[in-house]
């Protein structure tokens, strides 16, 4: 994000979305097309170069580059709506916290975490 003008978006997702894009098996995002996300995502697609997302309201968050936004459905049964998609590479910075970091970098991690100190990774950045 050298350029002034690009910016980056912040998202929350739930634990299950957080931890799919972790695991590797989501690399799109879906927005419903309403005003407000028409706001941050829409008018701002051209500008936006990253999409910081955190694990619910906690601490723990990824950060991935933006390669495209567009409109088009989502693939899971039920969603019938049309959605803002924001199509990302790979993970480019990684900050764990908590008990949640134990769980991706085992035994060391979690008794790092029972003592309240935070783990961060950063590649790529």
């Amino acid at each position: 994000m050298s350029d002034p003008k690009q910016i980056r978006l912040h998202l929350v997702l739930t634990y299950h979305w957080f931890d799919e894009m972790v695991a590797g098996r989501k690399d799109v995002e879906y927005r419903l097309t309403l005003p407000h996300w028409q706001r941050l995502i829409w008018d701002r697609r051209d500008r936006i170069a990253t999409v910081r997302f955190s694990r619910a309201y906690t601490s723990t968050t990824i950060t991935r580059p933006v390669i495209s936004i567009d409109i088009g459905p989502c693939p899971l049964d039920d969603w019938n709506d049309s959605y803002y998609r924001i199509h990302m590479g790979p993970i480019t910075e990684r900050v764990f916290s908590g008990n949640w970091a134990g769980q991706v970098y085992g035994e060391y991690a979690r008794k790092v975490a029972r003592l309240g100190i935070p783990i961060t990774e950063r590649r790529g950045v």
